[in-house]
């Protein structure tokens, strides 16, 4: 039977902010409850020109990211399109000079566009895409689902004031409510929100918010969860053979992998191996990028936005014996400091943060930037809950009637891709298949 694999990805952020003000004692039960505005959520009506702005906006925030959590070694994996709309959220209630760094580091359009286009983005990502149907002659087919979905909640303290104009645009532009919790009892305030983060990525990951991440000066956390769940257009099988892999270390192992002989969107691009492997749907593909052995880092040091649209932009179809290594692994991050690194300082400055569009004060700072990500590959199927110009050289192909042999078996760079919105959803390294 022919075995059509897919991936699962989880990955939630939530924002923590606080105020040093006495935390309000308290009152209630623990069970949330949801304050929303009236408000009805914008329809799609996004135009084309701001959406590819936003979208190569977040591409560039998506490798600036990469050049710093590329330091810690490792695997890693995180969702860039999830941190950017965790903090689109907080972006429509700062002002001044907190909105302008916010925007900068983001690299998100000026003005009033950036809610109603973020709107639009999710909304794309989060309608139904088409997937095969059965077979007709009534043969068993192996699982080709298809399933995104991006969500946004907020959660404010029980009896403190949110401006009424704030809670419009929650609903407007992100289809989110205010959650009311008493943040004066961590571990319910933690359960609630870890209960909705659960919701959103099918139980993969249900400890995003520890409790000790809560103080009694906590008034609000905006979360974001982004589920993928996608089978591939190819067949996959498992490799009959563990794949040899050297690892960033220089030890070989033995990695379990999965294999496929096809025509896949293919380049040689400064000694990178460029393959776009197509999900259900050819709308979102699993792009890897693999330098030669030991050249990872001088390769993650040019890994830009520029580099990045300029490979895919020299792809063309190639037959391609093409193996991999399974997948299982998990990151979690902790983004504050990373991100003041971008020169992000403001939002998490005590009395200098302005984020007086949300509670009418300027209270209000960023506390903690937590951040969780899940991947599971294979072939069968496992569930699991980011003014230049670039000259470049393409090598040449292989002929188009001779497939080449390509083994993904050293350290590697891949990117979870939307075509359609030209949105980057997952960002990921491999230095040991087997962590």
């Amino acid at each position: 039977m022919r075995a059509w694999p897919w991936t699962i990805l989880w990955l939630p952020l939530s924002l923590a902010c606080s105020l040093s003000l006495t935390a309000t004692p308290p009152t209630a039960t623990p069970d949330s409850s949801l304050i929303r505005s009236d408000r009805q959520r914008r329809p799609i009506t996004a135009d084309p020109a701001a959406l590819a702005t936003l979208t190569e906006g977040q591409r560039a925030f998506a490798f600036d990211l990469y050049q710093v959590l590329r330091a810690e070694g490792g695997n890693l994996i995180y969702s860039p399109h999830s941190i950017a709309g965790a903090f689109a959220l907080a972006q429509a209630g700062a002002r001044g000079a907190t909105e302008a760094e916010i925007a900068a580091v983001f690299h998100f359009p000026a003005g009033a566009i950036l809610h109603p286009t973020f709107s639009a983005l999710d909304q794309n990502l989060n309608a139904p895409q088409p997937t095969p149907g059965p077979d007709p002659s009534g043969t068993p087919q192996p699982d080709r689902s298809f399933q995104l979905r991006v969500a946004n909640a907020a959660w404010g303290q029980r009896d403190y004031h949110f401006e009424a104009a704030y809670l419009d645009q929650l609903a407007e532009d992100y289809g989110a409510g205010m959650h009311t919790v008493d943040f004066g009892d961590p571990e319910a305030a933690a359960r609630e929100i870890n209960r909705w983060v659960a919701d959103q990525t099918a139980d993969r990951i249900t400890d995003l918010v520890p409790p000790d991440q809560i103080t009694p000066d906590t008034r609000l956390a905006l979360t974001n969860a982004i589920y993928f769940k996608g089978g591939w257009v190819g067949a996959f099988g498992p490799r009959p053979q563990p794949l040899a892999f050297t690892t960033a270390a220089g030890e070989t192992i033995q990695a379990p992998a999965i294999s496929l002989a096809d025509d896949f969107a293919y380049a040689l691009v400064e000694d990178v191996h460029v393959v776009d492997v197509p999900y259900v749907g050819n709308r979102i593909s699993f792009v890897v990028l693999v330098p030669p052995v030991g050249a990872l880092e001088a390769f993650e040091s040019r890994l830009t936005q520029a580099w990045f649209d300029g490979a895919l932009a020299g792809v063309s179809s190639t037959k391609i014996v093409f193996s991999m290594p399974k997948l299982d692994y998990e990151s979690r991050l902790a983004l504050a400091p990373t991100l003041q690194s971008l020169g992000l300082n403001l939002p998490f400055q005590e009395g200098q943060a302005d984020f007086s569009g949300i509670d009418g004060t300027h209270d209000l700072y960023i506390s903690a930037v937590l951040h969780q990500a899940n991947i599971t590959l294979d072939e069968t199927g496992t569930e699991a809950a980011a003014a230049t110009a670039l000259l470049m050289e393409v090598g040449a192909a292989p002929p188009a009637d001779e497939p080449f042999i390509l083994m993904v078996d050293r350290p590697y760079v891949y990117v979870i891709y939307d075509h359609e919105t030209g949105a980057i959803l997952f960002v990921g390294r491999v230095t040991d298949p087997t962590r």
